[in-house]
């Protein structure tokens, strides 16, 4: 059940920051979808405080 949740939450992010970014880059999206539910949430709760990728960068690589 936690995958699924995962799953809908990075849909949710992707969908996000590419209207925020734009394209993101292949890797970054690969790293997004392999994140867990605790991570996704805080991308999702300060998706308005980026200013640029390397932002959520910084949260991937946590």
């Amino acid at each position: 059940m936690e995958r699924g949740e995962a799953k809908a939450l990075s849909k949710t992010a992707l969908q996000l920051l590419t209207v925020k970014f734009g394209c993101l880059p292949e890797e970054m999206k690969e790293d997004i979808k392999k994140l867990d539910v605790i991570t996704l949430e805080l991308i999702l709760s300060n998706i308005f405080n980026y200013n640029h990728l390397d932002d959520v960068k910084k949260i991937i690589s946590y």
